[in-house]
C-alpha cells in the first residue's frame, strides 16, 4: 500500500503529465483490524478488465492472489500473509523454480516463432533504438546478425509473469510457497520466459538459472532454455524501447543513453543456461 504522501505526488505528477507509469493505487482493505483484501485502482477500466481476466483466466493457485472481484476500474484481490523477499537467497531456489514451473505450464504451447509478431517486434525494436541513437550502425548490424544466430523455430505462448523483481515476490506464511503479488504483472497468450529474461538481470544468477532451467527440463520445458537467448534478447530490447519512449515523451530526450547502450552490447555476449 502506498503512503499519503506518496500518492500525493503521483497525482501531482499525473496532473503535470510528467508521471511515467500506468497510474495505479493500491489500498489494503480491513475487516476487524486485519487485512483480508487489496483494492487495485487502475487508471483505466480497460487496465482492470484486463488484470481481472488473466486471473481469472490463470485460476486459483497458492502462486497468485485469488481475485474477488471486479467494477469498472478497481479489482479486489486476496490479501496475502507472507515475507516479503526483498533480497532473494539460494534457500529459496526449490519455491522460486516451482512457482516459474507452475506459471510457465498453464496452457502453455509451442508455437512456430514465425507465426508469432515476436521476430517481427524484435528487429523492430533494434531498427527503433537505431533510428534514436542508442544503438549506431555498426552494432545495430551485430545485433541484428545475432538475432539471426539465436533465433528459435518455435517459442512457448502462455501465461508469464514479467516483473519478477524480489519486492513483487512473497512467501506464504501458510505454506511457504513464492506468491507473485503484483498481478498486473501476469499476462496471457504471451511469450513465456520474459520474465525470467528480467529477473536474470536482477537476481537470478547463472547457477539460480541453471536450477531454473533444469526444473523446466523436468516438467517438459526444455524449450524455454534452448530459446533463452532469443527471449533475452527480445525482452531486452523491448524494455530498453519503452524507456526511450518515456524519456521521449517526459523529457523530450533520451536520458543515459550510453547505458541503454551497454545493455545492448551485453546481448553480443552468449548466455551460459548450463
Amino acid at each position: 500500500m502506498y503512503g499519503l504522501a506518496k500518492r500525493a505526488r503521483r497525482g501531482v505528477l499525473r496532473a503535470l503529465g510528467l508521471w511515467s507509469r500506468e497510474h495505479y493505487d493500491v489500498e489494503v482493505v480491513l475487516e476487524h483490524g486485519r487485512p483480508v483484501y487489496k483494492k487495485i485502482t487502475f487508471k483505466s477500466e480497460h487496465q482492470a478488465s484486463a488484470v481481472a481476466d488473466n486471473l481469472m483466466r490463470y485460476g486459483p493457485t497458492p502462486h497468485l492472489p485469488t481475485f474477488k472481484g471486479r467494477r469498472a476500474n478497481v479489482i479486489w484481490v486476496d490479501y496475502i500473509d507472507g515475507a516479503p523477499c526483498k533480497q532473494i537467497d539460494d534457500t529459496l531456489m526449490p519455491q522460486i523454480a516451482d512457482c516459474f514451473g507452475e506459471l510457465a505450464a498453464r496452457e502453455s504451447r509451442l508455437v512456430a516463432l514465425q507465426a508469432t509478431p515476436y521476430w517481427s517486434r524484435h528487429l523492430a525494436n533494434l531498427s527503433f533504438l537505431a533510428e534514436h541513437g542508442v544503438l549506431d550502425r555498426p552494432l545495430y548490424r551485430e545485433l541484428t546478425q545475432r538475432a539471426e544466430q539465436i533465433r528459435p523455430a518455435s517459442v512457448r505462448i502462455g501465461f508469464d509473469y514479467r516483473d519478477p523483481i524480489a519486492p513483487n515476490l512473497l512467501q506464504r506464511e501458510d505454506c511457504g510457497r513464492i506468491c507473485a503479488i503484483d498481478v498486473k504483472n501476469l499476462h496471457h497468450n504471451t511469450l513465456v520466459g520474459e520474465g525470467i529474461a528480467k529477473a536474470s538481470d536482477r537476481w537470478l544468477c547463472r547457477d539460480r538459472r541453471v536450477y531454473v532451467f533444469d526444473h523446466l527440463r523436468r516438467l517438459g520445458m526444455g524449450d524455454i532454455e534452448q530459446g533463452f537467448e532469443f527471449i533475452a534478447a527480445f525482452e531486452r530490447a523491448d524494455r530498453v524501447k519503452r524507456k526511450v519512449e518515456r524519456d521521449l515523451k517526459l523529457h523530450a530526450r533520451i536520458r543515459r543513453s550510453d547505458r541503454k547502450s551497454q545493455q545492448m552490447i551485453a546481448l553480443l555476449e552468449p548466455i551460459a543456461t548450463a
